[in-house]
């Protein structure tokens, strides 16, 4: 039996709903490009219309974290 007085992190509560554990395959980031995390890497990729920079980032940080 669970003791009330502890956080139990087994689940995850969103709203009104409870999910299980996330569990995160990291076998899906075999490409990390540090550069992904430099100001100024997206700001001139941005300068360039590099688009497909750009969409290679959003596509990693969404993998990563699930939001935008």
């Amino acid at each position: 039996m669970l003791n009330p007085d502890i956080d139990e992190y087994a689940k995850i509560k969103v709203g009104l709903k409870s999910l299980d554990d996330a569990v995160l395959s990291l076998g899906s980031f075999r490409k990390i490009n540090r550069n992904y995390g430099d100001k100024n890497f997206i700001l001139n990729a941005i300068n360039r219309h590099d688009y497909s920079t750009l969409r290679e980032v959003s596509k990693y940080f969404y993998e990563a974290s699930g939001i935008y």
